[in-house]
Protein backbone atom coordinates (compact mmCIF):
# COMPACT_ATOMS: atom_id res chain seq x y z
CA UNK A 1 0.00 0.00 0.00
CA UNK A 2 2.84 2.64 0.55
CA UNK A 3 3.94 1.71 -3.38
CA UNK A 4 0.47 3.09 -3.76
CA UNK A 5 0.42 5.72 -1.74
CA UNK A 6 3.51 7.67 -2.98
CA UNK A 7 2.05 7.01 -6.62
CA UNK A 8 -1.20 8.48 -5.85
CA UNK A 9 0.92 11.73 -4.01
CA UNK A 10 2.96 12.18 -7.55
CA UNK A 11 0.58 12.31 -9.75
CA UNK A 12 -1.82 14.49 -7.56
CA UNK A 13 0.85 16.79 -7.11
CA UNK A 14 1.14 16.78 -10.81
CA UNK A 15 -1.86 17.75 -11.53
CA UNK A 16 -2.79 19.76 -8.47
CA UNK A 17 0.36 21.74 -8.13
CA UNK A 18 0.41 23.60 -12.17
CA UNK A 19 -0.64 26.73 -13.59
CA UNK A 20 -3.12 25.33 -15.97
CA UNK A 21 -4.74 23.74 -12.44
CA UNK A 22 -5.10 26.84 -10.76
CA UNK A 23 -6.67 28.97 -13.77
CA UNK A 24 -9.18 26.71 -14.23
CA UNK A 25 -9.61 26.36 -10.50
CA UNK A 26 -10.09 30.28 -11.36
CA UNK A 27 -11.98 30.47 -14.74
CA UNK A 28 -14.57 27.81 -14.83
CA UNK A 29 -16.51 28.89 -11.99
CA UNK A 30 -16.97 32.17 -13.83
CA UNK A 31 -17.64 30.96 -17.03
CA UNK A 32 -20.26 28.66 -15.53
CA UNK A 33 -22.12 31.42 -13.98
CA UNK A 34 -21.80 33.31 -17.10
CA UNK A 35 -23.31 30.25 -18.83
CA UNK A 36 -26.25 30.81 -17.08
CA UNK A 37 -26.59 34.99 -16.26
CA UNK A 38 -25.53 36.24 -19.56
CA UNK A 39 -28.35 34.06 -21.56
CA UNK A 40 -30.73 35.42 -18.92
CA UNK A 41 -29.41 38.95 -19.89
CA UNK A 42 -29.66 38.22 -23.75
CA UNK A 43 -33.15 37.02 -23.77
CA UNK A 44 -34.37 40.04 -21.68
CA UNK A 45 -37.44 41.50 -22.77
CA UNK A 46 -37.17 44.18 -25.33
CA UNK A 47 -39.50 47.14 -26.46
CA UNK A 48 -40.68 46.79 -30.38
CA UNK A 49 -42.35 49.37 -32.52
CA UNK A 50 -45.24 47.91 -34.94
CA UNK A 51 -47.07 49.22 -37.20
CA UNK A 52 -50.27 48.01 -37.78
CA UNK A 53 -52.96 48.20 -40.88
CA UNK A 54 -55.73 46.97 -40.27
CA UNK A 55 -58.62 45.92 -42.91
CA UNK A 56 -60.86 43.90 -40.87
CA UNK A 57 -63.43 45.65 -38.61
CA UNK A 58 -62.16 48.12 -36.07
CA UNK A 59 -62.93 46.07 -33.31
CA UNK A 60 -60.66 43.38 -34.35
CA UNK A 61 -57.70 46.23 -34.65
CA UNK A 62 -58.60 47.19 -31.78
CA UNK A 63 -58.61 44.05 -29.75
CA UNK A 64 -55.24 43.07 -30.83
CA UNK A 65 -53.67 46.47 -29.87
CA UNK A 66 -54.88 45.60 -26.85
CA UNK A 67 -53.68 42.30 -26.24
CA UNK A 68 -50.16 43.36 -27.44
CA UNK A 69 -50.14 46.73 -25.28
CA UNK A 70 -51.43 45.29 -21.88
CA UNK A 71 -48.76 44.92 -19.09
CA UNK A 72 -46.41 42.21 -19.58
CA UNK A 73 -46.60 39.89 -16.60
CA UNK A 74 -43.25 39.52 -16.50
CA UNK A 75 -39.72 41.30 -16.75
CA UNK A 76 -39.31 38.79 -19.64
CA UNK A 77 -42.53 39.76 -21.63
CA UNK A 78 -41.57 42.18 -24.80
CA UNK A 79 -43.26 45.12 -24.96
CA UNK A 80 -44.89 46.39 -28.01
CA UNK A 81 -45.81 49.92 -29.46
CA UNK A 82 -48.49 49.63 -31.62
CA UNK A 83 -49.06 52.30 -34.58
CA UNK A 84 -51.88 52.78 -36.89
CA UNK A 85 -51.18 53.30 -40.09
CA UNK A 86 -54.85 53.99 -42.22
CA UNK A 87 -55.24 52.84 -46.35
CA UNK A 88 -55.23 49.80 -48.00
CA UNK A 89 -51.69 47.32 -47.96
CA UNK A 90 -51.20 47.02 -51.19
CA UNK A 91 -50.65 50.92 -51.69
CA UNK A 92 -48.33 51.03 -48.46
CA UNK A 93 -46.18 48.28 -48.80
CA UNK A 94 -43.26 50.28 -50.67
CA UNK A 95 -43.57 53.06 -48.01
CA UNK A 96 -43.99 50.32 -45.23
CA UNK A 97 -40.66 48.19 -46.31
CA UNK A 98 -38.74 51.41 -46.24
CA UNK A 99 -39.85 52.82 -43.05
CA UNK A 100 -38.93 49.05 -41.55
CA UNK A 101 -35.68 49.47 -43.58
CA UNK A 102 -34.62 53.04 -41.89
CA UNK A 103 -35.57 51.45 -38.58
CA UNK A 104 -38.53 53.79 -37.78
CA UNK A 105 -40.47 50.56 -36.91
CA UNK A 106 -38.75 47.23 -36.14
CA UNK A 107 -41.80 45.94 -38.33
CA UNK A 108 -45.46 45.83 -39.21
CA UNK A 109 -48.45 43.24 -38.79
CA UNK A 110 -51.41 43.42 -41.16
CA UNK A 111 -54.83 42.06 -40.42
CA UNK A 112 -56.00 41.51 -43.64
CA UNK A 113 -59.94 41.96 -44.31
CA UNK A 114 -60.99 38.25 -44.66
CA UNK A 115 -59.08 37.23 -41.04
CA UNK A 116 -62.44 35.56 -39.60
CA UNK A 117 -62.79 33.71 -41.88
CA UNK A 118 -59.57 32.27 -41.11
CA UNK A 119 -56.67 34.21 -43.76
CA UNK A 120 -53.67 34.60 -41.77
CA UNK A 121 -51.74 37.61 -40.67
CA UNK A 122 -48.99 39.22 -41.57
CA UNK A 123 -45.92 40.06 -40.60
CA UNK A 124 -42.99 41.88 -41.97
CA UNK A 125 -39.69 42.96 -40.31
CA UNK A 126 -35.74 43.03 -40.67
CA UNK A 127 -35.46 39.92 -38.86
CA UNK A 128 -38.45 37.35 -37.95
CA UNK A 129 -36.31 34.70 -36.18
CA UNK A 130 -37.97 35.68 -32.38
CA UNK A 131 -40.22 32.62 -31.66
CA UNK A 132 -41.27 34.89 -28.87
CA UNK A 133 -42.61 37.89 -31.00
CA UNK A 134 -44.25 35.18 -33.21
CA UNK A 135 -46.08 33.77 -30.33
CA UNK A 136 -47.38 37.02 -29.16
CA UNK A 137 -48.68 38.08 -32.47
CA UNK A 138 -50.29 34.69 -32.84
CA UNK A 139 -51.93 34.79 -29.75
CA UNK A 140 -52.79 38.80 -29.72
CA UNK A 141 -54.48 37.72 -33.37
CA UNK A 142 -56.13 34.51 -31.87
CA UNK A 143 -57.88 36.21 -28.97
CA UNK A 144 -59.02 40.05 -31.13
CA UNK A 145 -60.26 37.23 -33.76
CA UNK A 146 -62.31 35.24 -31.28
CA UNK A 147 -63.35 37.91 -29.39
CA UNK A 148 -64.81 38.94 -32.50
CA UNK A 149 -66.48 35.60 -33.66
CA UNK A 150 -67.91 35.37 -30.13
CA UNK A 151 -69.72 39.32 -30.18
CA UNK A 152 -71.54 38.06 -33.20
CA UNK A 153 -72.80 35.52 -30.90
CA UNK A 154 -73.77 37.87 -28.41
CA UNK A 155 -71.37 36.82 -25.67
CA UNK A 156 -70.87 39.57 -22.85
CA UNK A 157 -67.73 41.52 -23.08
CA UNK A 158 -67.43 40.38 -19.51
CA UNK A 159 -67.54 36.68 -20.10
CA UNK A 160 -64.90 36.90 -22.81
CA UNK A 161 -62.39 38.55 -20.83
CA UNK A 162 -63.17 36.00 -18.39
CA UNK A 163 -62.42 33.13 -20.71
CA UNK A 164 -58.80 34.40 -22.17
CA UNK A 165 -57.78 34.69 -18.48
CA UNK A 166 -54.64 32.66 -18.35
CA UNK A 167 -53.95 29.74 -15.99
CA UNK A 168 -50.99 28.81 -14.56
CA UNK A 169 -49.91 25.42 -13.10
CA UNK A 170 -48.74 24.70 -9.20
CA UNK A 171 -46.28 22.15 -9.90
CA UNK A 172 -45.68 20.20 -6.62
CA UNK A 173 -43.67 16.98 -6.45
CA UNK A 174 -44.93 14.12 -4.11
CA UNK A 175 -42.20 12.33 -1.90
CA UNK A 176 -42.13 10.28 0.96
CA UNK A 177 -41.77 12.81 3.44
CA UNK A 178 -44.60 14.83 1.97
CA UNK A 179 -45.24 17.37 -0.95
CA UNK A 180 -42.08 19.64 -1.93
CA UNK A 181 -41.91 22.55 -4.73
CA UNK A 182 -40.41 22.02 -7.83
CA UNK A 183 -40.87 22.70 -11.57
CA UNK A 184 -40.30 21.38 -14.80
CA UNK A 185 -37.44 24.14 -15.37
CA UNK A 186 -35.81 22.95 -12.29
CA UNK A 187 -35.75 19.39 -13.14
CA UNK A 188 -34.24 20.10 -16.10
CA UNK A 189 -31.85 22.61 -14.79
CA UNK A 190 -30.76 20.29 -12.40
CA UNK A 191 -30.18 17.21 -14.54
CA UNK A 192 -28.32 19.14 -17.01
CA UNK A 193 -26.05 20.97 -14.44
CA UNK A 194 -25.29 17.08 -13.51
CA UNK A 195 -25.12 15.50 -16.87
CA UNK A 196 -22.48 18.45 -17.64
CA UNK A 197 -20.32 18.32 -14.75
CA UNK A 198 -19.77 14.19 -15.42
CA UNK A 199 -19.37 14.83 -18.78
CA UNK A 200 -16.80 17.99 -18.37
CA UNK A 201 -14.82 16.05 -15.63
CA UNK A 202 -14.10 12.64 -17.74
CA UNK A 203 -13.47 14.84 -20.60
CA UNK A 204 -11.00 16.88 -18.81
CA UNK A 205 -9.17 14.25 -16.47
CA UNK A 206 -9.86 11.38 -18.02
CA UNK A 207 -7.79 12.39 -21.14
CA UNK A 208 -5.48 13.56 -18.69
CA UNK A 209 -5.19 10.08 -17.53
CA UNK A 210 -4.42 9.13 -21.01
CA UNK A 211 -2.09 11.43 -21.98
CA UNK A 212 0.24 10.59 -18.26
CA UNK A 213 0.23 7.30 -19.15
CA UNK A 214 1.14 7.51 -22.80
CA UNK A 215 4.24 9.98 -21.97
CA UNK A 216 5.47 7.38 -19.47
CA UNK A 217 5.32 5.07 -22.05
CA UNK A 218 7.09 7.03 -24.64
CA UNK A 219 9.87 7.89 -22.04
CA UNK A 220 9.90 4.48 -20.91
CA UNK A 221 9.58 5.94 -17.34
CA UNK A 222 7.30 3.41 -16.30
CA UNK A 223 9.51 0.52 -17.24
CA UNK A 224 11.50 1.75 -13.90
CA UNK A 225 8.93 2.40 -11.96
CA UNK A 226 7.07 -1.06 -12.08
CA UNK A 227 10.57 -2.58 -11.36
CA UNK A 228 9.51 -1.79 -8.02
CA UNK A 229 6.26 -1.39 -8.40
CA UNK A 230 3.27 -3.81 -9.44
CA UNK A 231 1.79 -2.72 -12.63
CA UNK A 232 -1.67 -3.05 -10.72
CA UNK A 233 -1.12 -0.85 -7.81
CA UNK A 234 1.01 1.56 -9.83
CA UNK A 235 -1.50 2.25 -12.55
CA UNK A 236 -4.19 2.65 -9.51
CA UNK A 237 -2.41 4.99 -7.64
CA UNK A 238 -2.43 6.69 -10.70
CA UNK A 239 -5.82 6.72 -11.44
CA UNK A 240 -6.68 7.66 -7.52
CA UNK A 241 -4.26 10.58 -7.28
CA UNK A 242 -5.96 12.38 -10.70
CA UNK A 243 -9.16 11.76 -9.56
CA UNK A 244 -8.28 12.84 -5.78
CA UNK A 245 -7.08 16.45 -7.86
CA UNK A 246 -10.51 16.18 -9.65
CA UNK A 247 -11.81 16.15 -6.77
CA UNK A 248 -10.31 18.81 -5.52
CA UNK A 249 -11.24 20.98 -8.58
CA UNK A 250 -15.02 19.91 -8.08
CA UNK A 251 -15.17 20.78 -4.16
CA UNK A 252 -13.62 24.57 -5.05
CA UNK A 253 -16.15 24.97 -8.04
CA UNK A 254 -18.71 23.86 -5.24
CA UNK A 255 -18.11 26.27 -2.86
CA UNK A 256 -17.02 29.49 -5.01
CA UNK A 257 -20.78 29.23 -6.99
CA UNK A 258 -23.14 28.48 -4.34
CA UNK A 259 -20.98 30.13 -1.81
CA UNK A 260 -18.76 33.34 -2.79
CA UNK A 261 -21.39 34.31 -5.92
CA UNK A 262 -24.18 33.18 -3.43
CA UNK A 263 -27.61 31.33 -4.75
CA UNK A 264 -30.08 33.74 -3.68
CA UNK A 265 -28.01 36.40 -6.10
CA UNK A 266 -27.25 34.14 -9.18
CA UNK A 267 -31.15 32.92 -9.07
CA UNK A 268 -32.27 36.31 -9.22
CA UNK A 269 -29.71 37.49 -12.66
CA UNK A 270 -31.16 34.06 -13.96
CA UNK A 271 -34.73 34.89 -12.76
CA UNK A 272 -35.65 31.73 -11.24
CA UNK A 273 -38.09 31.32 -8.28
CA UNK A 274 -37.70 29.96 -5.19
CA UNK A 275 -39.78 27.04 -6.16
CA UNK A 276 -37.01 26.35 -9.30
CA UNK A 277 -34.49 26.31 -7.06
CA UNK A 278 -35.90 24.11 -4.34
CA UNK A 279 -34.94 21.15 -6.09
CA UNK A 280 -31.31 21.98 -5.05
CA UNK A 281 -32.60 20.83 -1.41
CA UNK A 282 -31.85 17.43 -2.29
CA UNK A 283 -32.17 14.46 0.38
CA UNK A 284 -29.39 13.46 2.02
CA UNK A 285 -29.63 9.44 0.57
CA UNK A 286 -30.12 11.05 -2.69
CA UNK A 287 -27.35 13.70 -2.54
CA UNK A 288 -25.07 10.15 -1.42
CA UNK A 289 -26.13 8.36 -4.53
CA UNK A 290 -25.35 11.31 -6.74
CA UNK A 291 -21.80 11.28 -5.23
CA UNK A 292 -21.37 7.60 -5.66
CA UNK A 293 -22.80 7.39 -9.11
CA UNK A 294 -20.02 10.04 -9.89
CA UNK A 295 -17.26 8.51 -8.20
CA UNK A 296 -17.85 5.03 -10.02
CA UNK A 297 -18.89 6.42 -13.25
CA UNK A 298 -14.99 8.85 -13.43
CA UNK A 299 -13.35 5.86 -11.81
CA UNK A 300 -14.80 3.53 -14.46
CA UNK A 301 -13.89 6.01 -17.51
CA UNK A 302 -10.20 6.51 -16.30
CA UNK A 303 -9.39 2.77 -16.02
CA UNK A 304 -10.39 3.00 -19.68
CA UNK A 305 -8.39 6.10 -20.36
CA UNK A 306 -5.73 4.56 -18.83
CA UNK A 307 -6.10 0.98 -20.64
CA UNK A 308 -6.02 3.27 -23.86
CA UNK A 309 -3.05 4.94 -23.07
CA UNK A 310 -1.51 1.60 -22.98
CA UNK A 311 -2.57 0.47 -25.77
CA UNK A 312 -1.83 3.14 -28.46
CA UNK A 313 1.48 3.28 -30.30
CA UNK A 314 1.11 7.04 -31.08
CA UNK A 315 0.00 10.17 -30.06
CA UNK A 316 -2.83 10.24 -33.24
CA UNK A 317 -3.75 6.71 -32.12
CA UNK A 318 -4.74 8.18 -28.73
CA UNK A 319 -6.71 11.19 -30.49
CA UNK A 320 -8.30 9.07 -32.50
CA UNK A 321 -9.39 6.31 -30.20
CA UNK A 322 -10.62 8.49 -27.57
CA UNK A 323 -13.67 9.25 -28.90
CA UNK A 324 -15.04 6.42 -28.97
CA UNK A 325 -14.59 6.13 -25.52
CA UNK A 326 -16.50 9.44 -25.24
CA UNK A 327 -19.50 7.59 -26.52
CA UNK A 328 -21.41 5.96 -24.12
CA UNK A 329 -21.09 9.08 -21.86
CA UNK A 330 -22.74 11.42 -24.67
CA UNK A 331 -25.89 8.80 -24.88
CA UNK A 332 -27.85 10.02 -22.19
CA UNK A 333 -27.23 13.13 -23.11
CA UNK A 334 -29.31 13.13 -26.07
CA UNK A 335 -32.08 11.18 -24.54
CA UNK A 336 -32.49 13.79 -21.78
CA UNK A 337 -35.01 14.62 -23.05
CA UNK A 338 -36.54 11.33 -22.44
CA UNK A 339 -35.37 10.71 -19.06
CA UNK A 340 -36.74 13.78 -17.84
CA UNK A 341 -40.44 13.49 -19.12
CA UNK A 342 -40.88 9.87 -18.19
CA UNK A 343 -38.25 9.15 -15.54
CA UNK A 344 -39.54 5.34 -15.02
CA UNK A 345 -39.89 4.81 -18.59
CA UNK A 346 -38.29 1.93 -20.52
CA UNK A 347 -35.38 4.04 -21.93
CA UNK A 348 -34.95 5.68 -18.73
CA UNK A 349 -34.23 1.84 -17.08
CA UNK A 350 -32.48 0.84 -19.63
CA UNK A 351 -29.90 3.51 -19.47
CA UNK A 352 -29.69 3.90 -15.91
CA UNK A 353 -28.46 0.03 -15.73
CA UNK A 354 -26.22 0.02 -18.26
CA UNK A 355 -23.02 0.67 -16.62
CA UNK A 356 -21.34 2.79 -19.14
CA UNK A 357 -24.19 5.31 -19.31
CA UNK A 358 -25.49 4.77 -15.79
CA UNK A 359 -23.37 7.57 -14.16
CA UNK A 360 -25.44 9.87 -16.29
CA UNK A 361 -28.52 8.96 -16.64
CA UNK A 362 -29.16 7.51 -12.93
CA UNK A 363 -28.22 11.06 -11.52
CA UNK A 364 -30.51 12.32 -14.13
CA UNK A 365 -33.47 10.43 -13.04
CA UNK A 366 -32.78 11.16 -9.30
CA UNK A 367 -32.83 14.65 -10.27
CA UNK A 368 -36.61 14.26 -12.37
CA UNK A 369 -38.21 11.57 -9.95
CA UNK A 370 -37.86 9.08 -7.03
CA UNK A 371 -36.55 6.30 -7.79
CA UNK A 372 -36.95 3.09 -6.31
CA UNK A 373 -33.91 2.09 -4.08
CA UNK A 374 -33.96 -1.59 -5.71
CA UNK A 375 -33.44 0.16 -8.98
CA UNK A 376 -30.42 2.44 -7.20
CA UNK A 377 -29.22 -0.37 -5.38
CA UNK A 378 -28.47 -2.84 -9.03
CA UNK A 379 -27.76 0.30 -11.11
CA UNK A 380 -24.23 0.61 -8.65
CA UNK A 381 -23.98 -2.95 -7.82
CA UNK A 382 -23.43 -3.43 -11.47
CA UNK A 383 -22.11 -0.57 -11.97
CA UNK A 384 -19.30 -1.33 -9.58
CA UNK A 385 -18.41 -4.94 -11.06
CA UNK A 386 -18.01 -3.42 -14.04
CA UNK A 387 -15.50 -0.88 -12.60
CA UNK A 388 -13.35 -3.55 -10.60
CA UNK A 389 -13.75 -5.90 -14.04
CA UNK A 390 -12.46 -2.75 -16.37
CA UNK A 391 -9.49 -2.07 -13.41
CA UNK A 392 -8.50 -5.37 -13.45
CA UNK A 393 -8.29 -5.56 -17.36
CA UNK A 394 -6.71 -2.29 -17.32
CA UNK A 395 -3.44 -3.18 -14.74
CA UNK A 396 -3.38 -6.55 -17.31
CA UNK A 397 -2.92 -4.27 -20.57
CA UNK A 398 -0.74 -1.62 -18.72
CA UNK A 399 1.95 -4.67 -17.55
CA UNK A 400 2.55 -5.56 -21.22
CA UNK A 401 1.64 -2.39 -23.08
CA UNK A 402 4.20 0.09 -21.84
CA UNK A 403 6.67 -2.35 -23.11
CA UNK A 404 4.53 -2.60 -26.30
CA UNK A 405 5.73 -0.41 -29.27
CA UNK A 406 5.26 -0.78 -32.79
CA UNK A 407 2.05 -2.54 -34.46
CA UNK A 408 -1.50 -1.08 -32.55
CA UNK A 409 -2.91 -3.93 -30.83
CA UNK A 410 -6.40 -5.30 -32.06
CA UNK A 411 -9.38 -6.49 -30.11
CA UNK A 412 -7.84 -9.96 -29.99
CA UNK A 413 -4.09 -9.49 -29.13
CA UNK A 414 -5.81 -7.26 -26.09
CA UNK A 415 -7.57 -10.40 -24.90
CA UNK A 416 -4.54 -12.34 -25.19
CA UNK A 417 -2.80 -9.62 -23.26
CA UNK A 418 -5.39 -9.56 -20.15
CA UNK A 419 -5.04 -13.64 -20.16
CA UNK A 420 -1.98 -13.88 -20.67
CA UNK A 421 -0.77 -11.81 -17.77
Amino acid sequence: MRELFIVFQRDFLAHANTRGFVISTVLVPILISAMFVLPAMINASSTRKLALVNEAPASVGAAFTRALSDAPRSDRDNRYTIAPVAGPFESLRASLNERVLTKEFDGYVVIPADVLSGAKILYRAQSVSSPRVIFDLQLAAQRAVQTERLSHEEVDASVMKVLWERVDVDSVRVTAQGEKPGSAVSGFLFAYLIAFLIYMLTVMYGAAILRSVFEEKTNRISEIVVSSVPSGRFLAGKILGVGAAAMLQVTIWVVVIFGVLGLPALASKMQLSEGTLSVLAIDPGVAISFVVFFLLGFFLYASMFAALGSAVTSEQEAQSMQGLLFLPIIVPLLFIGAIINDPDGRPSQLLSLIPFTSPVAMPMRLASAPVPPSEILVSAIVLALTLAAITWAAGKIYRIGILSTGKRPNLAELYRWVRAS
